[in-house]
């Protein structure tokens, strides 16, 4: 199997199609179709179902596109390393929430101290970051779950607390206001339409043991974009589970508002990083500002 195979694969995925695929990647159409053809010679599957109008992936080049652009990724990013050996540069991982509404004020602080030092950013939702980590693509990273993966080591960031974000509409108001128990509330908001994060994200995993146990529920849509979901929620088209630290800000103006999940304690934020991976100095310091930052 040759990179070049691989590359062939994801950008006709991408694109859709052969003549596509060969106009990204400055390649003749033949060559493209000879390259995929040898990587399912090799591999021993189908990747693509080809009819005279369409191209879609098979089942079996469904599950592979995802290894494939991971491994190019991975090959990016040793390039990339390479390239700029001898710089201070910190690659993170970080899924939404962290990305967005905690890391952002750990980043200030460090630059302040680190002028010489630059930092990459990665964003995926909680599983990606851990795969990202797991395979070296990031040295650490920080998302809304305890890793469970084997060679993985989760240090406590910081407590969260979900709540439930509603429109600022006075029947709301006066469902969070009627004196009825926690459990009554929660039950009753949750009955309005729900919005959801995407398959893979800790607010997602964390939410859905709530949705389960209210028992009564109507999701109507998944986003992989919280503010999106926000704005969502602000214009009346349903509630939605989500980070206090992410609805904090549309709460304080009013166009959004919230209510405490209870029960269970706090889901937590996590820094994760390989256990057997050789932290730098500019890296261990990044991490200990955000524990300080976020401390108690």
């Amino acid at each position: 199997m040759e990179l070049k195979q691989l590359e062939a694969f994801v950008s006709v995925a991408e694109s859709g199609s052969f003549s596509g695929a060969a106009r990204r990647l400055y390649l003749t159409q033949p060559t493209i179709s000879t390259h995929v053809a040898s990587l399912e010679k090799e591999l021993k599957i189908k990747l693509f179902e080809r009819t005279t109008k369409t191209l879609c992936l098979t089942n079996d080049g469904k599950k592979l596109f995802d290894m494939a652009v991971r491994m190019l990724t991975l090959k990016d990013a040793m390039f990339d390393y390479c390239s700029e050996a001898g710089e201070n540069i910190i690659r993170i991982g970080a899924s939404t929430i962290p990305s967005g509404y905690l890391l952002p004020r750990v980043t200030e602080q460090f630059v302040k101290k680190n002028k010489d030092s630059r930092i990459v950013m990665k964003y995926g939702n909680s599983r990606e970051i851990e795969d990202m980590v797991f395979d070296g693509t990031v040295s650490f990273g920080v998302i809304g779950k305890r890793s469970e993966r084997n060679g993985i080591e989760s240090r406590h960031l910081c407590s969260d607390e979900l709540v439930i974000a509603a429109p600022a509409l006075p029947r709301f108001e006066k469902i969070i206001h009627s004196g009825d128990s926690h459990e009554k509330i929660v039950a009753h908001l949750l009955k309005n339409p729900v919005i959801l994060r995407e398959e893979g994200s800790g607010t997602k995993f964390a939410a859905e043991k709530v949705i389960e146990e209210s028992g009564d529920h109507n999701i109507v849509m998944r986003s992989n974009d919280q503010e999106a979901i926000k704005h969502m929620v602000a214009r009346g088209v349903g509630v939605s589970i989500m980070s206090a630290y992410a609805a904090a800000d549309m709460a304080e103006s009013g166009r959004i508002i919230t209510f405490p999940i209870g029960g269970e304690a706090p889901r937590s934020f996590y820094v994760i990083y390989r256990k057997d991976a050789e932290l730098g100095k500019a890296e261990k310091e990044y991490i200990e500002i955000a524990v300080k930052a976020y401390k108690g």
